[in-house]
């Protein structure tokens, strides 16, 4: 006996539906099965690129630290060149020197052929008294140390 108002064609009816929301739960729950494996895969790809992004801002801090320390001895290299300049300036200067003193010695001794230039004989003790005056600066260093 049949319950008045549903027929077998609405129950194939209500069978065909429900074969259908079946369906469609099951292509959901394959979407959503997609959708979880696509998210760990882009989780993984994510802990990746966080891992890749940590090791560039390691080397990025090394390269910086020596950058710094190259800086630094450019700098320590910069002073000493400069002081290496001074004390070639002043060795051209002091050789220039002792250069016109050995002259002025040996210009003095002319005068008494048996003395040596640097000993002090009558002829030359005026020369040694004025040293100060015959040692100016050795002009050479503007030419070789500009």
């Amino acid at each position: 006996m049949q319950q008045p108002g549903i027929t077998s064609t609405d129950l194939r009816e209500i069978g065909n539906l429900s074969g259908r929301v079946a369906l469609e739960c099951s292509e959901v729950a394959g979407q959503v099965s997609a959708a979880a494996r696509q998210t760990t895969v882009q989780s993984e790809l994510l802990e990746m690129l966080q891992r890749a992004a940590q090791a560039l801002r390691a080397l990025h801090e090394e390269v910086a630290e020596a950058t710094f320390e190259a800086n630094r001895f450019a700098g320590e290299a910069q002073g000493s060149i400069a002081e290496s300049h001074r004390v070639i300036v002043n060795a051209l200067s002091s050789f220039g020197e002792l250069v016109d003193l050995v002259a002025g010695f040996d210009q003095s001794a002319g005068a008494d052929q048996d003395a040596h230039p640097l000993q002090l004989t009558p002829a030359n003790s005026a020369t040694n008294d004025k040293l100060p005056d015959r040692m100016p600066n050795f002009h050479w260093t503007k030419f070789f140390c500009p």
